[in-house]
């Protein structure tokens, strides 16, 4: 792996030299400052603000999820209707997202635009050790794009962006709450000169809300940067450590399973602005897993759990400039997957040792690299906005597979507070580690999987009105040679196919608008949203359970709400109605699987606070009502959760360092 780093450091490096020619009171989670403004997107290589940006886009600035009655990432992305969160475990251990009725493994998790997914499977792509406090926003980009979210993101991507603080400061928290839910968090900011850091630690842990739903989370996140004139630098890291219960998680025959998971990552960005941009960053992930079947009292026939350590190293430049024609831009993204592994990969001559144990071995091995060339050009013709690109990608060590990825942008504003839009692109995505080689009593690998591409259409319009704030879509996907994972009602067994032609639409409406209105002398409305998505699919394999491609959300309602009263207390509340597609397999308590259809069910969060000079108290609860639901069968999610917490913080005043 660093052998290979080192070759795309110089592969990179020769690209980039070519391209050359006192303290305050804080308030925290004050809702009063959640605002609507134009951000900045880094779903492109030409920089563009939120409403310019010709496609669907959410934008969840850092004061805003701050006020949501959840600090999970995942419990904040099941905020925007466009997102489907499926979660096995609370609090984060193991959530999958997916975009318009895609999968898990068909969305693409970047950090600071680069694409850490995990090639091992999407379960573990939201496996990122970052604190929310220090999270500056979230981008969520729906649809097939390969020119700036490259392979993975054949339904869309999320971009997690940390960036330099405005003010230097330190914030702590601790939280307690029900089924034995503790929570220690810290962070520090700081500013000198031209540098700044900033860094955090978080712990979480809880006795579980059923049998064998217990964890243990630690996490720890360091940034680093020098900016000054033209020049600025970059550095991250980062690790994650998780230990469950995990009841049922992969299979309800066996619901005493167990896992451990470990993640770290690095990253050093350089960039110079000028008339020509240029940003050069180099990137690793590494991800051990450790799962058992059998958390105690295994059967004489299970030998030892599976262990897996994978890892990705990556190369990426990008550059742009003006000239009379519009703004160019070039990049090029060199990037290696590997795996080491017990069971998955092909067999190895030189099996590795698993560091965490004395006999164990790593006998199965896979790797392969990308490599890809990316132009983008975008111009004006009058008022209307033009943006194509053109990507050529190339994998070895997976049938040496090379494709083109064209796409095409087309904005124009009808008025100054409208604007439409209409895109057409094409994604595509590698089978993971996991579909490809996975054997269990349950589930069957498929080593001859083909990749997936897709066509994404879409047509909108975007609304900017003062207070208000809209954005209405709708999109067409055609994906041929779908993966999933499934099985025909005769067998016992799951295992991955390409399914046939795979067609996708539907439409996306969301309302934002933040009045500023007194509703009496010591209530004032904040923020209301409203968000409506509702998904069709058609598919040439009826034949099939589908374990995941096929269970789609039919349709989902999010609304949210925030209140200031009395000026030191806030509400905040959000719903979540939905329904979803597909069927599960039931295991009966007679040792019969019994195929049952998913229930609609709503949940509603809520969030209390007070703030008193430099100190929060609040209280929360997820599931208020105590709903019954599932976001995969025979996975139980927890009931109502209450949590109790503090928060303290000292910022600098503003003009200090």
């Amino acid at each position: 792996m660093l052998k290979t780093l080192k070759h795309l450091i110089s592969i990179t490096g020769t690209i980039l030299l070519s391209g050359c020619l006192g303290a305050g009171q804080v308030i925290l989670s004050d809702t009063s400052r959640i605002r609507l403004e134009e951000v900045t997107i880094m779903g492109s290589r030409i920089p563009v603000n939120s409403t310019g940006l010709s496609r669907t886009v959410t934008v969840i600035p850092h004061d805003l999820f701050l006020s949501l009655p959840t600090r999970d990432l995942a419990d904040i992305l099941r905020s925007i209707p466009d997102m489907d969160i499926r979660q096995r475990g609370p609090a984060g251990i193991q959530s999958d997202i997916s975009l318009r009725a895609g999968t898990f493994d068909q969305s693409a998790i970047l950090l600071n635009g680069l694409n850490l997914s995990d090639p091992q499977t999407g379960h573990f792509s939201m496996d990122l050790p970052v604190p929310v406090n220090l999270i500056h926003q979230i981008e969520v980009l729906p649809g097939s794009d390969a020119k700036s979210l490259g392979a993975g993101a054949l339904a869309g991507s999320v971009n997690i962006r940390t960036e330099r603080p405005e003010k230097s400061g330190f914030h702590a928290a601790l939280t307690g709450g029900r089924w034995g839910f503790a929570e220690a968090a810290a962070d520090q900011r700081l500013l000198i000169g031209d540098f700044w850091l900033q860094a955090g630690i978080q712990g979480q842990r809880s006795a579980g809300y059923t049998d064998n739903t217990d964890f243990k989370k630690l996490n720890g996140f360091f940034q680093a940067g020098f900016q000054k004139d033209r020049y600025s630098i970059n550095l991250i890291a980062g690790a994650l450590s998780k230990d469950f219960g995990a009841n049922s998680f992969y299979t309800p025959k066996y619901p005493n399973q167990y896992e451990s998971t470990n993640t770290g990552i690095a990253a050093l960005t350089m960039a110079v602005t000028g008339k020509v941009n240029i940003s050069q960053s180099f990137y690793y992930r590494v991800h051990t897993d450790v799962f058992h079947l059998f958390r105690s009292d295994p059967p004489a026939w299970y030998t030892s759990p599976n262990y897996h350590l994978t890892g990705i190293a990556g190369s990426k430049t990008d550059l742009w400039f003006s000239s009379y024609l519009g703004k160019t831009g070039l990049g090029a993204e060199f990037r290696q997957e590997s795996i080491w592994s017990t069971v998955l990969g092909e067999i190895s001559a030189s099996p590795r040792p698993v560091l965490s144990t004395d006999s164990m071995f790593y006998s199965r091995h896979g790797t392969r690299f990308h490599s890809s060339l990316a132009l983008e050009h975008h111009m004006m013709t009058g008022s209307v906005s033009w943006t194509g690109s053109l990507v050529l990608h190339q994998v070895k060590g997976f049938r040496n597979y090379l494709n083109l990825f064209p796409g095409l942008d087309i904005g124009f504003p009808v008025t100054s507070w409208l604007r439409i839009f209409s895109t057409i692109n094409r994604g595509f995505r590698l089978p993971t580690f996991t579909e490809l080689y996975y054997k269990s009593p349950t589930n069957n690998g498929n080593p001859a999987l083909l990749p997936e591409s897709a066509w994404h259409s879409e047509v909108g319009a975007k609304i900017n009105a003062g207070v208000f704030q809209s954005q209405v879509a709708g999109f067409f996907r055609y994906a041929p040679q779908s993966i999933d994972w499934v099985r025909l009602p005769s067998e016992t067994v799951w295992h991955t196919e390409n399914l046939g032609n795979m067609s996708t639409y539907g439409f996306e409406g969301t309302l934002t608008a933040i009045p500023k209105a007194l509703l009496s002398k010591n209530f004032s409305l904040v923020r209301m949203d409203i968000g409506y998505r509702q998904y069709f699919q058609y598919h040439s394999s009826n034949l099939y359970y589908s374990q995941y491609l096929l269970d789609y959300l039919r349709w989902k309602l999010t609304a949210g709400i925030r209140l200031i009263f009395f000026k030191n207390f806030g509400l905040s509340i959000q719903a979540v109605a939905q329904d979803r597609a597909g069927s599960y397999t039931s295991f009966e308590d007679s040792g019969e699987m019994v195929e049952k259809e998913y229930k609609p069910f709503w949940l509603m969060d809520a969030r209390l606070t007070c703030q008193v000079k430099r100190t929060l108290i609040f209280a929360e609860c997820s599931n208020l009502f105590d709903a019954d639901y599932f976001d995969f069968g025979n996975i139980e999610q927890p009931g109502a959760w209450f949590r109790l917490g503090v928060e303290f913080g000292i910022e600098a005043q503003p003009g200090s360092r």
